[in-house]
């Protein structure tokens, strides 16, 4: 397996380096070779819009020597339940391992991308696993399962000082405290009211999230709404009928899948949109489609979700000092003149922090696009104050009709700081202030979604100028930002670039709230 690695990550230029091969299967019968390779969840977009590029270096390598080749992508994901039972039967190589390593023996924590492996283990078996480098085969294996960083130690627990145990729970502590739960008692999870057995046993079971159901596991319990509630039949055997469903919770929503058995065939009929369930079954993730985690309910039962439910977030703690992208002093570049009139701040204004900002990006889906500028500016107590703008790297191509319209090309984004990175200053910069925005609903829509992926949640109050743009200005035929600064005179340097869009559209929400008082 090493010597394809090296030549696969030579002629990809250690492009996919952040690949594990996790198997090779070949089927004499056809003679299909199935490569597997786990990719981290971080690069999921940039693995499937590559997975031919994948392909064909796979080919490459072997040079023709099979005629059918199969990629499987999985996604790496640390799950314990999993990864217990796979190590248990790996070091069954060993035996003195075997008999003497139980699953209380292995301590395990997954924070902040980074999993931590701790054996403790006696002092014979310690002195076992150096003399028969039992120690760095079980790294390797490790760490050919998982694509996160993973830090692996062997704790001789004989030790009266402890100090590797110390320095292990201190590592983790320190992982452990780049987030925080709003309320730790809670945990996430949610507690169905009023269960009613349906099918199969009863589920007393608090539900996970299901935002928090992404790799393979059994016995899951989830609870939530049904809809798209619809009868299918395998194509093989029309007679055959399975039940397809989604299930959305507080949190997020899922796919489900049902086949009934004679028993069931007629209850789940019963089921229909609207209905709220608490379940217990499996997840299975579909490698073909991109990652897609399907839930396989087996035992079903009918509830009502707790009313005024509030989301646990496991939030990312968020550093003191800017990292990627420093505000600046705003200034302006307007030529000032002995007939400007100084206008006191209108009273809307006092006592509060705005912060007007603009997006270009990719595409108009949140999900699948990606950003290439942000632009803000605060407003503090009726006046500007600073500037946030940076270019981001989206690690693709910019699409040539966004380069037509916003100007940004390749070039200019190429090695600027990725999103993860300036969101975290983002989050920074508009902490406390009411986000402000021209269609505030399009860019809210990017941040929020980038910024889940990584714990950070932009719960702001917000303000859209073309809500008071349809408020204020009823007469006017289209409410675009070019048509509202030529309304009101303001000059806008650079349409569609982020910070002088951002500008442009304060200079009108301060034209707006000034309409306010007089529309009062």
């Amino acid at each position: 397996m090493q010597t394809f690695v090296d030549k696969f990550n030579e002629i990809t230029n250690e492009k996919f380096a952040y690949l594990r091969l996790r198997n090779a299967q070949f089927v004499i019968e056809g003679e299909l070779l199935t490569l597997t390779f786990a990719y981290p969840e971080s690069r999921e977009n940039d693995v499937f819009s590559q997975k031919d590029a994948i392909a064909t270096a796979v080919k490459r390598v072997f040079n023709g020597d099979f005629s059918n080749i199969e990629i499987k992508l999985v996604k790496s994901h640390f799950d314990r339940d999993f990864f217990i039972p796979e190590i248990l039967e790996f070091l069954k190589q060993f035996p003195m391992l075997s008999t003497m390593v139980t699953q209380e023996d292995i301590v395990t924590d997954f924070s902040d991308g980074k999993i931590f492996i701790t054996f403790r283990m006696s002092d014979s078996v310690c002195d076992y696993c150096n003399k028969k480098s039992a120690g760095k085969k079980i790294e390797e294996h490790i760490k050919s399962l998982y694509c996160e960083p993973t830090v692996i130690k062997f704790v001789n627990v004989d030790d009266d000082d402890s100090e590797g145990i110390d320095e292990i729970e201190r590592e983790m502590e320190d992982e452990k405290s780049r987030f925080k739960l709003d309320d730790y008692n809670l945990g996430r999870v949610i507690q169905p009211e009023n269960v009613e057995e349906f099918i199969g046993k009863i589920v007393y079971e608090k539900a996970k999230y299901i935002e928090d159901a992404k790799s393979e596991a059994v016995g899951v319990v989830l609870c939530g709404t049904i809809s798209g509630f619809r009868e299918l039949a395998k194509r093989d055997n029309p007679d055959r009928k399975y039940y397809k469903f989604t299930l959305s919770d507080f949190t997020g929503s899922i796919s489900c899948l049902y086949f009934p058995n004679k028993k069931t065939e007629n209850q789940i009929t019963l089921l229909k949109d609207g209905k709220q369930i608490v379940a217990r079954g499996k997840l299975t993730v579909d490698n073909v489609r991109e990652g897609q985690v399907t839930f396989w309910p087996n035992d079903i039962c009918l509830c009502t979700l707790p009313k005024n439910f509030k989301i646990n977030r496991l939030r990312r703690r968020v550093d003191d000092e800017y990292h990627s992208v420093f505000p600046q002093p705003f200034v302006s570049v307007k030529q000032a003149t002995l007939f400007d009139v100084v206008k006191e701040p209108e009273p809307f204004l006092l006592g509060k922090t705005f912060c007007v900002f603009d997006l270009e990006t990719t595409g108009f889906a949140p999900k699948n696009d990606r950003i290439i500028e942000i632009g803000a500016v605060r407003i503090v107590d009726g006046k500007f104050q600073d500037t946030f703008n940076t270019y981001i790297d989206p690690k693709i191509s910019i699409p040539e009709k966004i380069t037509q319209l916003t100007g940004i090309k390749d070039s200019d984004v190429m090695g600027q700081p990725l999103i993860d990175e300036v969101l975290l200053d983002f989050y920074k910069y508009s902490y406390n202030t009411i986000l402000v925005g021209q269609n505030v609903q399009f860019d809210y829509g990017f941040i929020a979604v980038n910024g889940a992926r990584q714990n950070i949640y932009f719960e702001n109050e917000m303000m859209d100028t073309i809500v008071l743009a349809k408020k204020y200005l009823p007469t006017l035929r289209r409410y675009k930002l070019s048509n509202l600064t030529k309304h009101f005179g303001v000059e806008n340097l650079s349409a569609h670039r982020g910070i002088y869009d951002a500008i442009a559209t304060a200079e009108v929400f301060i034209k707006l709230i000034e309409m306010m008082r007089t529309n009062a």
